[in-house]
Protein backbone atom coordinates (compact mmCIF):
# COMPACT_ATOMS: atom_id res chain seq x y z
CA UNK A 1 0.00 0.00 0.00
CA UNK A 2 1.73 3.39 -0.48
CA UNK A 3 0.98 6.82 0.62
CA UNK A 4 -1.02 9.33 -1.17
CA UNK A 5 -0.25 13.10 -0.52
CA UNK A 6 -3.48 13.36 1.23
CA UNK A 7 -1.91 10.49 3.73
CA UNK A 8 1.69 12.09 4.04
CA UNK A 9 1.89 14.75 7.24
CA UNK A 10 3.36 18.07 5.68
CA UNK A 11 6.73 18.65 6.45
CA UNK A 12 6.27 21.38 9.57
CA UNK A 13 4.59 18.84 10.88
CA UNK A 14 7.51 16.80 11.99
CA UNK A 15 8.99 18.16 15.57
CA UNK A 16 12.22 19.34 15.88
CA UNK A 17 12.83 17.91 19.18
CA UNK A 18 12.11 14.71 17.95
CA UNK A 19 14.76 15.20 14.79
CA UNK A 20 17.09 15.90 17.74
CA UNK A 21 15.92 12.90 19.51
CA UNK A 22 16.73 10.45 16.79
CA UNK A 23 20.12 12.56 16.11
CA UNK A 24 21.28 11.83 19.66
CA UNK A 25 20.13 8.12 19.21
CA UNK A 26 21.89 7.73 16.59
CA UNK A 27 25.17 9.09 17.81
CA UNK A 28 25.30 7.95 21.31
CA UNK A 29 24.61 4.13 20.14
CA UNK A 30 27.82 4.26 17.87
CA UNK A 31 30.58 2.22 19.49
CA UNK A 32 33.08 4.49 18.04
CA UNK A 33 31.34 7.21 20.63
CA UNK A 34 31.64 5.39 23.36
CA UNK A 35 35.24 4.22 22.60
CA UNK A 36 36.23 7.85 22.38
CA UNK A 37 35.39 8.87 25.59
CA UNK A 38 36.96 6.09 27.07
CA UNK A 39 39.69 6.55 25.35
CA UNK A 40 39.42 10.88 26.18
CA UNK A 41 38.83 9.76 30.03
CA UNK A 42 41.76 7.54 30.50
CA UNK A 43 44.37 9.82 28.63
CA UNK A 44 43.13 12.81 30.46
CA UNK A 45 43.14 10.65 33.90
CA UNK A 46 46.90 9.52 32.98
CA UNK A 47 47.97 13.18 31.97
CA UNK A 48 46.47 14.37 35.44
CA UNK A 49 48.53 11.51 37.28
CA UNK A 50 51.82 12.61 35.71
CA UNK A 51 50.40 16.62 36.48
CA UNK A 52 50.11 15.63 40.38
CA UNK A 53 53.01 13.27 40.88
CA UNK A 54 55.18 16.33 41.08
CA UNK A 55 57.36 15.60 37.76
CA UNK A 56 58.47 19.29 36.87
CA UNK A 57 59.10 19.96 32.64
CA UNK A 58 61.24 22.74 31.43
CA UNK A 59 60.45 24.98 29.25
CA UNK A 60 63.26 27.60 29.78
CA UNK A 61 64.55 29.24 32.80
CA UNK A 62 61.89 27.37 35.45
CA UNK A 63 60.56 24.03 35.04
CA UNK A 64 56.87 23.59 35.01
CA UNK A 65 53.85 21.70 35.73
CA UNK A 66 52.05 19.42 33.35
CA UNK A 67 48.79 21.77 33.66
CA UNK A 68 50.26 24.95 32.65
CA UNK A 69 50.80 23.27 28.80
CA UNK A 70 47.19 23.36 27.99
CA UNK A 71 47.71 22.01 24.85
CA UNK A 72 49.45 19.07 26.06
CA UNK A 73 46.38 18.48 28.85
CA UNK A 74 43.27 18.79 26.08
CA UNK A 75 45.10 16.30 23.49
CA UNK A 76 43.02 13.49 24.90
CA UNK A 77 39.32 15.85 23.95
CA UNK A 78 41.21 15.65 20.21
CA UNK A 79 39.61 12.47 20.47
CA UNK A 80 36.05 13.79 20.13
CA UNK A 81 36.82 15.32 16.93
CA UNK A 82 36.28 11.71 15.62
CA UNK A 83 32.93 11.45 16.90
CA UNK A 84 31.72 13.48 13.66
CA UNK A 85 33.32 11.90 10.90
CA UNK A 86 32.56 8.48 12.61
CA UNK A 87 28.68 9.38 12.73
CA UNK A 88 28.41 10.88 9.23
CA UNK A 89 30.70 7.75 7.92
CA UNK A 90 28.27 4.99 9.65
CA UNK A 91 24.95 7.00 8.30
CA UNK A 92 26.29 6.47 4.65
CA UNK A 93 27.89 3.25 5.46
CA UNK A 94 24.51 1.50 6.79
CA UNK A 95 22.24 3.97 4.61
CA UNK A 96 21.04 5.72 7.52
CA UNK A 97 21.05 8.72 5.52
CA UNK A 98 18.23 7.46 3.02
CA UNK A 99 15.65 6.99 6.13
CA UNK A 100 16.56 10.25 7.67
CA UNK A 101 16.16 12.34 3.91
CA UNK A 102 12.89 10.15 3.81
CA UNK A 103 11.72 10.81 7.49
CA UNK A 104 12.83 14.33 7.62
CA UNK A 105 12.02 16.12 3.90
CA UNK A 106 12.98 19.50 5.46
CA UNK A 107 16.81 19.69 5.11
CA UNK A 108 17.27 22.89 7.65
CA UNK A 109 15.50 20.51 9.73
CA UNK A 110 17.38 17.79 10.10
CA UNK A 111 20.77 19.46 9.48
CA UNK A 112 19.72 21.73 12.32
CA UNK A 113 18.94 18.22 14.44
CA UNK A 114 22.34 16.72 13.45
CA UNK A 115 24.78 19.53 14.18
CA UNK A 116 22.76 19.81 17.92
CA UNK A 117 23.32 16.84 18.62
CA UNK A 118 26.63 16.53 17.51
CA UNK A 119 27.45 19.43 19.46
CA UNK A 120 25.39 18.47 22.58
CA UNK A 121 27.26 15.08 22.62
CA UNK A 122 30.71 16.59 22.36
CA UNK A 123 30.42 19.02 25.51
CA UNK A 124 28.65 15.85 27.14
CA UNK A 125 31.58 13.88 26.38
CA UNK A 126 34.05 16.38 27.20
CA UNK A 127 33.06 17.33 30.64
CA UNK A 128 32.54 13.21 30.92
CA UNK A 129 36.46 13.25 30.02
CA UNK A 130 37.69 15.98 31.68
CA UNK A 131 36.00 16.17 34.89
CA UNK A 132 37.44 13.37 36.85
CA UNK A 133 41.22 14.71 35.91
CA UNK A 134 40.38 17.99 36.68
CA UNK A 135 38.75 17.14 39.92
CA UNK A 136 42.21 14.86 41.05
CA UNK A 137 44.30 18.33 39.90
CA UNK A 138 41.83 20.27 42.09
CA UNK A 139 42.26 17.90 45.42
CA UNK A 140 46.00 18.26 45.04
CA UNK A 141 46.08 21.70 44.35
CA UNK A 142 43.54 22.08 47.47
CA UNK A 143 41.09 24.68 45.76
CA UNK A 144 37.70 24.69 46.29
CA UNK A 145 34.54 23.53 44.79
CA UNK A 146 33.84 26.63 42.62
CA UNK A 147 37.31 27.24 41.77
CA UNK A 148 37.07 23.29 40.25
CA UNK A 149 33.96 23.90 38.32
CA UNK A 150 35.39 27.13 37.01
CA UNK A 151 38.77 25.14 36.32
CA UNK A 152 36.07 22.76 34.58
CA UNK A 153 34.31 25.19 32.74
CA UNK A 154 38.02 26.80 31.28
CA UNK A 155 38.93 23.44 30.56
CA UNK A 156 35.59 22.49 28.37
Amino acid sequence: MTATAEEMPPPDAIRRRDVFGAEITKITTLPGTVIMMIIGAVANLALAAVDVSGVRFSTGATPSRLSTFGMVMLAPVYAFLVMPVTAAASEHRDGQLRLSLVAVPGRRVLAAGAWLAMMSTAVVGAVVALAPARLIVALVDQTGATAFAIDLGRWV
